[in-house]
């Protein structure tokens, strides 16, 4: 996350935004009606001029106000049930998401990295508060930018796991692994754990230590009970136990307030399981390991030898011109410290295709700056969100 210009101060919810509009019309009408008094005849002074500019000013408020309240109620629909009233809109720059967790507004900044020299493919910054759905426009920006390429590898952290973009992946035969955020939920296994070792350890029983059998469309349990599909709810089937009354690892197994185990099978977590499956071998977890090192680096040199923790423009777009430019700059960094003469003889050697794609990489981006700087000039309102 990287800070917006804006400040958090002036984030307002729905019902502090219905109590703002209120108070600019109580005061629209305390204007209108002095306004009355004086075409009366009042023998009270009144300087029409300043009354009908603070009137103007008053009424282009309500209807800045009026559009945020549109604004957020658009987005809540996106938004989980519970995080629908504590959800937040900035009235100078709506674009950018308040967070508690980051402590004010800020934007969301993806790049796709490349994990030898740590050169930046593709770049994006979104306004979204999470990485949820951003994995496959990087994919596809990174393809854009330096072609196709079959062999090539893609590794996302978890909070890229989706399974959207998991069948997506898959339906395009693309070699991405990406971390699983709840790995104990995934029935894995070649056989269910052992309840001498669940008894032994005295562990909540997890979802992964069920299998699940799909020739019989059914689960089993470490207690060999099999829960089979009673009823369909929404996305998911919902599987029962039948013999949890006896078992003497109930207490583990099924929370206080339920009698019988259920678990909710997703219509697609097939998906999810074949990826799991593939996080445990030993070349994926290499891979993971190697992310540590090419993406979190590149972030750190961004945000802390840089500098660049805040963007200095407004609205997504000119942020995303902005991310752009300290991008290339990384990427010129980069390549400068290859030309030096302890790295030359491994640039040298390195395939001229290679060479070539990361020359692609810095012009494509650079085109992308030379086109907002010439909007920039055309029309500078464009750089202020309005």
């Amino acid at each position: 996350k990287i800070q917006a210009k804006s400040s958090a101060r002036h984030s307002y919810k729905e019902d502090q935004l219905n109590e703002k509009i209120a108070t600019i019309r109580r005061d629209i009408a305390h204007y209108m009606q002095r306004c009355s008094f004086a075409e009366q005849g009042s023998d009270e002074e009144f300087d029409f001029e300043s009354l009908r500019i603070e009137k103007e000013r008053l009424e282009k408020l309500e209807q800045r106000l009026l559009k945020r309240k549109e604004q957020i109620q658009k987005r809540k629909e996106n938004l989980k049930p519970q995080h629908r009233e504590n959800h937040r809109i900035n009235l100078i720059e709506p674009d950018a998401r308040f967070t508690a967790k980051h402590n004010g507004l800020n934007y969301n900044a993806q790049a796709g990295v490349e994990d030898a020299i740590h050169l930046i493919a593709a770049a994006d910054v979104v306004n979204e508060p999470n990485d949820q759905g951003q994995f496959i426009p990087i994919q596809q920006k990174v393809e854009k930018n330096i072609s196709k390429d079959i062999h090539r590898r893609y590794t996302g952290d978890a909070g890229y796991h989706n399974l959207d973009d998991l069948e997506e992946l898959e339906n395009n035969n693309i070699d991405a692994i990406i971390a699983d955020p709840t790995p104990n939920h995934r029935s894995t296994k070649s056989k269910p754990t052992s309840n001498t070792i669940i008894l032994k350890e005295e562990r909540k029983i997890e979802r992964n230590d069920f299998i699940y059998h799909p020739e019989e469309d059914c689960y089993e349990c470490p207690a060999s009970d099999k829960l089979k599909p009673v009823r369909k709810k929404g996305k998911s089937t919902v599987y029962r136990a039948s013999e949890c009354e006896n078992c003497q690892l109930s207490k583990y197994c099924i929370p206080s307030k339920k009698k019988i185990k259920q678990i909710h099978r997703s219509h697609r977590e097939d998906i999810a399981e074949r990826m799991s499956k593939r996080l445990q071998t030993d070349q994926a977890k290499q891979r993971m390991k190697m992310r540590s090192t090419s993406v979190e680096p590149v972030f750190g040199n961004l945000k802390h030898n840089l500098k660049f923790r805040r963007f200095s423009l407004r609205g997504l777009n000119n942020v995303r011109g902005e991310f752009n430019l300290m991008c290339i700059g990384h990427n010129l960094n980069v390549l400068f410290k290859w030309m030096q003469p302890e790295h030359f003889a491994a640039l040298m050697n390195t395939p001229h295709k290679i060479i070539k794609q990361h020359i692609a990489i810095s012009k494509n981006i650079l085109a992308v700056i030379i086109t907002k700087i010439t909007r920039y000039f055309v029309n500078p309102y464009k750089l202020e969100l309005q």
